[in-house]
């Protein structure tokens, strides 16, 4: 199994929609799976993803560079955002990303 995956800080509502139906067309046509690395996404847009056989990993933090730490924290004393900078992510958020793939393994290998 292989995934195409994207990932951006700031994208419009409209800008997003174009971007998730171009992953899920170009997923589909490749036979890829379509990975969203995002801290919000309208769950309508989760539901496309999920609908064309990809995974959507949402995160609670918007997260900045390693090292920048300083700026992440200003960005959240200025904005109110979730933000960090983590050298890795949490075990949790990964293995929602696992999860998602043994089942996703396990899906196919029932189609064989």
């Amino acid at each position: 199994m292989t995934w195409i995956a994207s990932s951006k800080k700031t994208v419009s509502i409209m800008e997003s929609k174009s971007r998730i139906g171009s992953a899920t067309s170009i997923g589909k046509e490749l036979k890829l799976v379509p990975l969203f690395v995002a801290r919000m996404m309208p769950k309508t847009y989760i539901n496309e993803v999920y609908q064309a056989g990809g995974f959507s990993l949402i995160l609670k933090y918007q997260l900045y560079p390693f090292g920048t730490a300083d700026f992440a924290n200003e960005v959240r004393e200025e904005l109110q955002l979730p933000t960090g900078c983590p050298s890795r992510l949490e075990n949790g958020t990964l293995q929602r990303l696992v999860n998602f793939h043994f089942k996703k393994l396990q899906r196919l290998k029932s189609r064989w």
